[in-house]
């Protein structure tokens, strides 16, 4: 873990600066690059322009736990300590708008507030999923990426073992999972890395869901 929090550290400090030293407000982050990590000062905001985040922690265990994924238009990085408890990084490709935490930048109180609800809501959700079976897990990843992506079909950007991570499941797990959803007639899976989801029956699919 200690190396982990080390590895991200260093290009970390160097990205912020170059910001600050362009006096630019906008930051391009390559797949997999970190944005900040647990232990950092939490001086900054983020939106993301276009990209993903993804946002976790890591357990005593080593293991990593996602959190949340952020997308265009999203906030994150908001805070009520000095320090960051999180992890961030990008999924892929990502442009985010950088904001320091003053009064000229920051975004207003009522976007804020919305913010630190929509992250309570969020973590009370992963609380919901670990007490669903694996198959409900995933379909309510299905059922909330859809909601949150408006695409036709569900394009899922990330690869099966970050929606492991975010399920608290295996990479294994969630590929018998896809595979029964597909054989009950609820998905199909189109493209060669199946990442495109076509929902064909989201009465079964909210079924699962419980809503």
């Amino acid at each position: 873990m200690d190396q982990l929090r080390a590895k991200m550290s260093t290009p970390l400090s160097g990205t912020l600066r170059s910001v600050r030293e362009r006096l630019s407000d906008i930051l391009d982050v390559a797949e997999s690059d970190p944005i900040f990590f647990e232990g950092s000062l939490a001086n900054s905001y983020y939106r993301v322009e276009r990209g993903l985040v993804r946002i976790y922690r890591l357990l005593p265990t080593g293991t990593r736990h996602i959190l949340l994924f952020r997308g265009p238009g999203e906030w994150f990085g908001f805070t009520t300590g000095r320090f960051r408890e999180e992890f961030a990084e990008a999924a892929c490709n990502t442009r985010l708008q950088v904001c320091l935490r003053d009064a000229a930048q920051s975004p207003q109180s009522e976007i804020l507030d919305q913010v630190l609800a929509d992250t309570e809501k969020a973590h009370s959700r992963q609380v919901m999923l670990t007490e669903k079976d694996p198959l409900r897990r995933l379909a309510v990843f299905l059922h909330e990426w859809g909601d949150n992506n408006q695409t036709h079909p569900v394009e899922i950007l990330v690869p099966r073992r970050d929606v492991a991570d975010y399920l608290g499941l295996t990479v294994e797990t969630v590929a018998r999972c896809f595979t029964e959803l597909r054989r009950r007639g609820v998905i199909r899976l189109n493209g060669r890395l199946r990442r495109s989801v076509d929902i064909i029956d989201r009465e079964a699919l909210a079924a699962l869901c419980s809503f």
